[in-house]
């Protein structure tokens, strides 16, 4: 909502080494076919996540979260990976279609620069490993200012 376009866009400039402007924020609250949603911890915007409909198809535009509020901050980087694997096969189980940003195609050091504005540049390679090392992935949509979306696939079995 409104109320909240200042605490998003300060949690954009904490996140993003070359954040979006509150302009953009704005709109997405203003605009028809947008979902938007906040995340709270005691009060506290953590996270946002802003998306768009295309026809029966949501696609989403922005995501973040507070890089103190990423849960179990003790664990080791394979942990994360680990973690961030269970959610995508959970999802793959369901029958859902996975989809991921051009992160896909960024190398470990790109990745690492990007998490980096989320103090989790440690766990860069562990993420970049899994990802490779366990999926495919197909483009699904490609758009000149969000740039490219893969569908995630399991790798067969060798």
């Amino acid at each position: 909502v409104a109320a909240d376009l200042r605490a998003v866009h300060a949690l954009e400039q904490r996140c993003f080494p070359s954040p979006w402007r509150r302009e953009f924020f704005e709109s997405e609250i203003a605009n028809d076919g947008r979902y938007n949603l906040v995340a709270r911890l005691e009060g506290v915007i953590i996270g946002y996540l802003f998306a768009m409909w295309f026809a029966d198809e949501m696609h989403v535009n922005k995501i973040a979260v507070d890089a103190g509020a990423i849960r179990h901050p003790d664990w080791t980087a394979e942990q994360h990976a680990a973690s961030i694997k269970h959610d995508i096969d959970q999802a793959l189980d369901r029958g859902y279609k996975v989809a991921i940003s051009d992160v896909w195609s960024w190398s470990a050091d790109e990745l690492a620069g990007q998490l980096g504005g989320l103090s989790a540049a440690d766990r860069a390679t562990a993420i970049y490993r899994m990802l490779h090392d366990n999926y495919e992935a197909q483009p699904t949509f490609s758009d000149p200012v969000a740039g490219t979306y893969y569908e995630l696939r399991r790798r067969p079995v060798r």
